[in-house]
């Protein structure tokens, strides 16, 4: 199957920061690989699991529900690490109510329409969410500053994909 340059990027993106992999105790996700955790594949082999399966599944399982080849390319990328990192719906959700709409967690019509004029402002307001929402959760203390860098490396990742137009030649 041939993916869109903005997934591949993406893709890159998200494995330089998940890295290979895990088994920490302290971490509800249980043992990941790739980002890829046992807890939301419960069926799959974390240890065996390859680089090129753990693509497939980002494209799959987050990419492809969150229409990212649909989306303006910085907005995409930020949307995906999200979902990668706190799950599909809640990606969604954070990205509803920064577009002040209400957070069904459904990328419908109405949403997709907001989001196609996504700017800076935008990816500010959804990733500020996104920080904001880690500091709720009880392994805020152990893994937060991490969570931070991640977010402010994305930031970064997502403001270089802005000017790109191969996402809209999807459509």
């Amino acid at each position: 199957m041939s993916h869109s340059d903005l997934f591949l990027a993406a893709v890159e993106f998200l494995l330089a920061e998940e890295g290979g992999h895990v088994d920490d105790a302290r971490d509800p996700g249980g043992e990941t690989k790739f980002g890829i955790s046992k807890r939301s594949f419960p069926n799959l082999d974390i240890g065996d699991l390859s680089r090129d399966d753990a693509i497939a599944i980002y494209h799959r399982e987050f990419w492809t529900k969150l229409q990212g080849d649909r989306l303006p390319p910085a907005l995409a990328v930020s949307v995906f690490d999200t979902a990668v990192n706190m799950g599909v719906g809640t990606s969604i959700k954070l990205l509803q109510r920064s577009l002040a709409l209400a957070d069904d967690g459904v990328l419908g019509r109405k949403t997709m329409a907001r989001a196609a004029t996504a700017d800076t402002t935008l990816i500010d307001e959804f990733l500020a969410r996104r920080l904001k929402r880690y500091t709720e959760l009880p392994t805020f203390a152990i893994y937060g500053l991490g969570w931070t860098r991640r977010v402010l490396r994305c930031h970064r990742f997502a403001l270089s994909t802005h000017g790109e137009t191969d996402v809209h030649q999807h459509r």
